[in-house]
């Protein structure tokens, strides 16, 4: 492995019986794997999905990593985040003690995540906006 660190990335989001819900961060690892092409991207889900969090470690363990950070892809740190991730990268770190773990924040109190809601919003205003014009000339004498 030589002297440079090899860092993986475990981006783990929740899971959902909804499979277009899980291709949401299939969606999100491709786009991080373009402007991150030195690290390896693996996702993962906590439940409900595969590949699991045990599952995705693997990946991250078999490509040579080093260090592997969680990245929770979650907006607050609640429950989830504060106990299930923390146990994951617990026993992760047992079970392979020659590798550094390290769980990152999640989304959260981020500046940009007020520019995605005022972005969302625009979007959702836009959209009213629309509607009632068409509304309008097609009530129009």
């Amino acid at each position: 492995m030589g002297t440079d660190i090899k860092h993986a990335v475990l981006i783990i989001a929740h899971g959902s019986r909804r499979h277009e819900a899980n291709d949401e961060l299939l969606w999100v690892v491709e786009q991080f794997r373009l402007v991150t092409p030195s690290r390896f991207i693996q996702n993962c889900y906590l439940e409900l999905a595969h590949p699991t969090i045990p599952e995705g470690a693997v990946n991250c363990v078999t490509s040579g990593a080093d260090h592997i950070s969680l990245l929770p892809y979650f907006l607050s740190p609640g429950r989830h985040v504060q106990k299930d991730l923390r146990l994951h990268q617990k026993k992760l770190s047992h079970q392979y003690p020659q590798i550094q773990w390290t769980l990152c924040e999640p989304l959260g109190k981020h500046p940009l995540i007020i520019e995605i809601l005022k972005q969302r919003l625009s979007g959702t205003e836009q959209s009213s906006l629309d509607a009632e014009a068409t509304r309008t000339k097609t009530m129009a004498p």
